[in-house]
């Protein structure tokens, strides 16, 4: 049986960035559930991936907005999440791809504070594909890399 896991990822200006983080930890992970992350000016976005996550994918979505530049907020969030997660007995993932830096920054603190059980990141090869889909993204042009995994 595999391990069930919870998502913890930002939300920028680009769904598509979102969306394939999600689909690529898919074919690896059982996610049961996804908090997205965004802050007030990309909230329409989450919207936008949200209902897709639910329709197309029947995965648990919560959205939760963070103020996008306060660091220990964005921390202090994500740590409330990553223990919600566990409550629930899911394994965490984080993922730092989308969103901004200050975002990643405070996501990966957070994890690794918590002791998140993953901390992944979607490197795309070639910049061109910046903004497609994940399945339409040659496989040699990206990489999920695990930037941290709790041993």
């Amino acid at each position: 049986m595999m391990d069930e896991y919870g998502l913890c990822i930002p939300v920028g200006k680009t769904p598509e960035a979102v969306l394939s983080v999600i689909l690529a930890l898919l074919e690896k992970y059982d996610i049961r559930k996804v908090t997205l992350l965004p802050s007030k000016e990309t909230l329409r976005y989450a919207g936008l991936v949200s209902k897709i996550l639910l329709k197309e994918l029947n995965v648990q979505v919560d959205i939760v907005c963070v103020p996008e530049n306060s660091i220990e907020g964005i921390c202090s969030t994500c740590r409330k999440i990553l223990r919600e997660y566990e409550v629930l007995g899911l394994k965490t993932i984080v993922d730092v791809t989308p969103g901004r830096k200050t975002m990643s920054i405070s996501l990966y603190t957070a994890a690794l504070e918590h002791g998140a059980d993953k901390v992944t990141y979607l490197h795309l090869l070639d910049e061109r594909y910046r903004g497609v889909l994940y399945p339409l993204i040659p496989k040699p042009l990206r990489k999920l890399i695990i930037l941290y995994q709790r041993r």
